[in-house]
């Protein structure tokens, strides 16, 4: 999960760099959650950078954004667990940096002018109507979804303005030296072998029975753990062509289809035709009398300096001539038989001389022959176009106001109601609900909307069938009954228990490894299994996908001193040692230099960027009530349980 909330939470210093467009986001789909955006008093404050507050109300917003752009991601993510993984402390560091970065821009004197922000307004296309050109109409309905004034939305893009402007000079270029580039090149061709011993809980003393108080105190610490996800129930209307009136081509249609391409279905005469193309009339007459002397053509144009390839015109129709040189060419050519030779005939590119190799003849096809193919094109496309225009006017009246139920009566659709169920269409114990093959396809914008959000218009599949889908219901995330939980609560607790025992055993082990002595004899003299040894290369490792925890470690340590690595679910410990480092040799692989330094100087920009911000914010002094900030992080994860 971490990885999810870093990705998203360091998102403004690419963005910044990037565009300005990126602060569309906030009115094309990421919003605030439900339970987010007044809890908190609007004028309260929770820092200061220089004279500027920063209000509780603006980094709910933010924490709230940069949670539903990870839940895109994992679906089944809840704000609880967001908070949990470090998501409001990443979220809360982002907004007081990207702040700080554009309060030192105005300290500075620089601004966003109106016609800037006019600009980048009108190239969003969140804001763009019908026509594809900016709408007005639009542009404040799209705000008003996500409840921001025009006035809130330009200061959140001069602020992306302004930290643009400061950062591509700071980071849109880093260099890095070529013998840098070298050297980490060859950390990737690293090998390195050690030993990993394990300590598993399960192996340790058990001790007494936990208590019930006890119980109930690990209960408090870890109900994150047994917290159940979001569970919605979905309605929707599904509708396709069937429900589409006047789809079906009339006699009349095909009929005046089949005129309007005559041309595609009369009978078409293509030839096969040589040419030479000459100067003037006087070198195109000389040719012509060689051939009625008898010489053919072919010898002709070679005499005039002609390969094969220059008069080879190719297979051609009639109107293609004509385009290619001129009318008077084109029936030339057509009125001769075949073996037949034009006499000379002038066009824009010259004298021609036109000889007819072969003569194709394609037979048209009537009206009765074609009817069938016709029909077919045409009840595509006017089943495409009424169910275009069916879906649009159900938009047009959800638009207005009006509901799913109403929608759905006046169409004539059958609502459907879902049994409740998780972002992956499960029940809460995990079980698959037998529901209709429409409600897969709609999970994702059923979770993603929300709770009091219009419906909308899905496509299930394009041009033929859609949905209306709606929420009817929602149960929010919350932690499950301890007494539903009591047992996996003890087992917890037990190996947690275990996991401190394993732990003692395993820093006695580690010190007396550090103190010299082999980690064999010391793993024996605890009564322990026997490590293994491990060895790997860093360039494999990094075309694995699950690389194991121990393996990772031994690239991050130093040789010789053993260190305590923690395995999931208080299941042990492990003791890991590197023995053996052996350096990789570039003239292996030099390629790696270059690809090396492209990925470094990615960082690189980034680490800049980060480190100017730290500094900006250094600058202008930064003041926190960290009893604040705690409180809005614990209420914002209890709204979320409740």
């Amino acid at each position: 999960m971490i990885s999810i909330i870093r990705r998203f939470t360091t998102s403004w210093i690419a963005g910044a760099i990037l565009a300005l467009i990126t602060i569309a986001v906030l009115v094309t789909g990421i919003g605030t959650p439900s339970g987010l955006g007044n809890l908190a008093p609007q004028g309260d404050s929770l820092a200061t950078i220089g004279k500027h507050k920063l209000g509780q109300t603006d980094v709910e917003r933010h924490v709230g954004s940069q949670y539903e752009a990870a839940k895109r991601e994992n679906p089944t993510l809840d704000l609880p667990s967001f908070i949990a993984g470090g998501g409001f402390d990443a979220s809360y560091a982002d907004y007081v940096t990207s702040r700080a970065l554009e309060f030192f821009g105005l300290q500075q004197g620089m601004v966003a002018s109106k016609l800037v922000l006019d600009r980048q307004i009108a190239n969003i296309q969140a804001f763009h109507g019908p026509t594809g050109e900016f709408d007005e109409k639009t542009y404040e309905a799209a705000l008003a979804q996500q409840k921001m004034t025009p006035a809130d939305f330009r200061a959140d893009l001069s602020g992306a303005f302004i930290r643009q402007q400061l950062l591509i000079p700071v980071a849109g270029n880093p260099s890095l030296p070529v013998s840098m580039a070298a050297s980490y090149a060859g950390l990737v061709l690293e090998t390195r072998a050690g030993l990993v011993g394990d300590i598993p809980s399960a192996a340790m003393p058990a001790g007494p029975a936990p208590t019930e108080a006890e119980l109930k105190a690990h209960y408090d610490k870890i109900r994150v753990a047994f917290t159940q996800p979001e569970q919605r129930a979905l309605k929707y209307a599904v509708f396709g062509v069937e429900n589409v009136k006047n789809a079906i081509p009339t006699d009349a249609d095909i009929a005046a289809y089949y005129k309007a391409h005559a041309a595609q279905y009369a009978s078409v005469q293509t030839r096969n035709l040589s040419q030479v193309v000459l100067p003037d009339q006087a070198a195109a007459n000389a040719f012509a009398a060689k051939l009625k002397a008898g010489q053919s053509f072919d010898v002709a144009a070679q005499a005039a300096g002609f390969a094969a390839s220059d008069t080879a015109m190719g297979v051609k129709s009639r109107d293609e001539v004509a385009a290619f040189a001129s009318d008077a060419l084109a029936a030339a050519a057509f009125a001769l038989p075949k073996g037949g030779i034009s006499a000379p005939v002038q066009s824009d590119l010259g004298w021609h001389v036109v000889r007819v190799n072969a003569i194709n003849a394609t037979i048209g096809k009537s009206l009765p022959q074609v009817r069938a193919e016709i029909f077919g094109l045409l009840a595509k496309q006017k089943g495409e176009e009424a169910m275009a225009d069916f879906a649009n006017d159900i938009e047009d009246q959800l638009g207005g106001g009006a509901s799913l139920d109403e929608v759905a009566k006046a169409k004539g659709l059958t609502v459907v109601v879902s049994p409740l169920v998780t972002a992956t269409g499960q029940s809460i114990d995990g079980k698959p609900v037998a529901a209709s093959p429409e409600l897969a396809t709609l999970l994702k914008s059923g979770f993603a909307m929300g709770a009091d959000e219009e419906p909308l218009v899905e496509t299930l599949i394009p041009n033929k069938r859609f949905a209306i889908v709606g929420v009817d219901r929602v149960l929010p995330s919350a932690p499950l009954a301890y007494d539903k939980v009591r047992d996996a609560v003890a087992g917890d607790f037990i190996r947690g228990r275990a996991a401190a025992v394993a732990r003692k055993l395993a820093e006695s082990v580690q010190a007396k490894i550090n103190a010299g002595t082999p980690m064999a004899a010391a793993f024996a003299a605890a009564g322990l299994p026997a490590p293994k040894m491990v060895s790997a290369r860093r360039a494999d490792l990094a075309q694995q996908q699950n690389v194991p925890p121990a393996v990772a470690m031994m690239f991050a340590m130093a040789k010789g001193k053993a260190k305590l690595l923690p395995a999931p679910n208080n299941l042990g410990w492990s003791v890991v040692l590197v023995t053996d480092v052996k350096q990789g040799n570039i003239a292996e692989a030099p390629q790696l230099v270059a690809q090396t330094g492209e990925q470094i100087r990615a960082r690189m920009g980034e680490e800049y960027a980060q480190q100017f911000a730290m500094a900006a914010r250094a600058e202008l002094g930064f003041k926190e009530n960290k009893a604040k900030v705690l409180a809005l992080k614990k209420r914002l994860s209890g709204a979320a349980a409740e």
